[in-house]
């Protein structure tokens, strides 16, 4: 208690202003993953399989919003890939603890159905998978267990075609970059490469200078940010800004960014979420690099100052 009373006050002076406001009305079930739809409400998960719909306020606000129990997905899911579409539709698929782990479907929250996506290509784990949207509206998705296999889900045929296949996708972060190529640093390691979607190629990039990964091979979140750079958070005390290069096709460039020590407070994002806020500054749950355990303790990231406050 001391220890934690003597590091509160050392984090005294580098106090972000945010403030957290619990909503009105708790969710009729728990909330593991959310997504924004396309009009403004909230599209939530809870592992099980049951969704709830959160609807703002008549003023925007989500505090006093609204709940809405919706549709039941035909498998339950826990750790996903999930893409709202360009037509308004949910894609998911996988997960690593549920039965949807070989399966993907789609919802539509005009009519409050989620239907499964037919099984093209020969079965798969999808597992605990990644996704992006690709120019065309496509998604390209990375299976777990063809271990650095990519499919590409063909939104108009409602099927699945090969794509280039990359190293190992399990528990990594893509992030699109502004000429729509997508980068991710290779699981459990330092190197790196990018999607190309006019050539459905990888490319190799850059390594990354610091170890990112870490307890279990986990790593946090990664987003571009407003100035064209991308922003990574460790599994470990790293952190890594990478910048694009010339052309798509491109190896890009990695420099270390701020190390996640405060005091005698060695954190990390074990798997652990962050946001983008509409200042581009990054809300991010940091917490012991040692495992899974708590405490969680939040953090700001600011790009223009490349500090955490």
């Amino acid at each position: 208690m001391v220890v934690a009373f003597i590091s509160l006050l050392s984090l005294h002076q580098l106090m972000a202003s945010g403030t957290w406001t619990p909503l009105a009305t708790a969710p009729p079930t728990g909330v593991n993953c959310a997504i924004l739809l396309g009009d403004g409400t909230v599209l939530t998960y809870d592992g099980n399989g049951n969704c709830n719909r959160l609807t703002p306020d008549n003023r925007g606000g989500y505090i006093h919003g609204t709940w809405t129990r919706m549709g039941k997905m035909n498998n339950a899911r826990l750790f996903f890939a999930s893409t709202l579409l360009t037509n308004g539709n949910v894609f998911v698929a996988g997960g690593e603890y549920g039965t949807g782990h070989d399966y993907a479907e789609l919802f539509d929250p005009l009519n409050n159905v989620w239907t499964r996506i037919p099984n093209t290509l020969p079965t798969v784990g999808f597992s605990d998978a990644i996704s992006k949207i690709l120019p065309n509206g496509n998604v390209l998705v990375a299976p777990v267990s063809l271990f650095g296999g990519c499919m590409i889900y063909n939104v108009n045929l409602n099927s699945w075609q090969t794509a280039a296949s990359s190293k190992n996708q399990n528990e990594v972060c893509w992030v699109k970059l502004t000429n729509d190529c997508i980068l991710t640093i290779d699981t459990g390691a330092q190197t790196t490469e990018h999607y190309v979607p006019s050539v459905n190629a990888w490319i190799v990039d850059a390594n990354v200078p610091v170890p990112v990964y870490g307890y279990g091979a986990e790593i946090g979140a990664g987003f571009l940010l407003p100035n064209g750079t991308v922003f990574y958070i460790g599994g470990n005390t790293n952190t890594a800004i990478y910048t694009p290069g010339p052309t798509p096709t491109s190896p890009g460039t990695w420099v270390a960014g701020p190390q996640m020590v405060f005091g005698t407070n060695l954190l990390g994002a074990v798997d652990a979420p962050a946001a983008m806020m509409v200042n581009g500054k990054i809300l991010c749950a940091l917490g012991p690099i040692t495992g899974f355990d708590g405490p969680s303790r939040f953090f700001e990231y600011d790009y223009l100052s490349n500090a955490f406050t």
